[in-house]
């Protein structure tokens, strides 16, 4: 959940694409805005995707968090110290033609039982973050797709909105990576902190070269990702051209 979905990204790639259609036809034909038959039905169309996908986000986030609270079991990433299984010096390993000599891994991905209430409190604000920004994205790309087609791209709503979404990629973007690496520490701290080990017998019989794996120490993750800070730069920079435009309407509008 450490950046935004493959659906948003083509969300977006989707309403650019139509407005640069738009623009490239209106100036070929020499005629305004939504006045053309093409682009009107690719941006109605874009609009109602927008739509549709605020309306699942708003579900599947909802549903999202209340299985991370309720589910006896739930998936998490569980970041560990750089591990790789050791074998016995007695064993001997054959075929191989390259070692390991360093590193290894550094996460998993797996479902746990039995984690605490403020593991899965952060989980789920992690996907509230997530989802809701989702949404903020989609619903200015409804303003985007609704001020083309009334043929008033420069609405100060919009605007708005745009300065809202780039807020929101930003404070979201950031904020739900903290959450899932709060959310892993605790839950790598439950899972792997042991304070003592027993053994049922006193020999162990493996069958399986690949059941020798030993036990990885547990590890934080606190990398954060930074493209929401410069795609939030680069929104809040479309916004001040959309206010640009909004002036240069009003000085159009007062020439009538």
């Amino acid at each position: 959940m450490a950046a935004l979905t493959w659906w948003t990204a083509l969300l977006v790639l989707l309403v650019l694409g139509t407005i640069a259609t738009v623009v490239v036809i209106e100036r070929r034909s020499g005629s305004r805005p939504g006045t053309d038959v093409g682009p009107t039905k690719a941006v109605r169309a874009t609009r109602i995707i927008a739509i549709l996908y605020a309306v699942v986000t708003v579900f599947r986030t909802v549903a999202d968090a209340l299985q991370r609270l309720l589910s006896d079991a739930v998936s998490v990433r569980l970041p560990v110290k750089p591990f790789w299984p050791s074998l016995p010096n007695t064993v001997e390993v054959t075929g191989t033609t390259a070692d390991v000599v360093g590193g290894g891994f550094d996460h998993a991905v797996v479902t746990v039982a039995g984690l605490d209430t403020a593991t899965r409190v952060w989980l789920a604000a992690g996907d509230a973050l997530q989802g809701a920004t989702n949404v903020v994205i989609a619903v200015v790309v409804v303003m985007l797709c609704t001020s083309i087609i009334r043929l008033d791209p420069f609405r100060p709503a919009l605007t708005r909105g745009i300065n809202l979404t780039a807020t929101s990629i930003i404070v979201g973007g950031l904020g739900w990576q903290v959450c899932d690496a709060v959310a892993g520490g605790l839950a790598s701290s439950q899972v792997l902190r042991a304070t003592g080990w027993s053994l049922d017998t006193a020999e162990i019989d493996w069958t399986d070269i690949r059941q020798v794996i030993g036990l990885p120490m547990a590890g934080h993750e606190w990398t954060l990702d930074f493209w929401p800070i410069w795609v939030g730069l680069a929104l809040f920079a479309v916004a001040a051209v959309f206010r640009y435009g909004q002036k240069l309407q009003r000085d159009s509008d007062g020439l009538v």
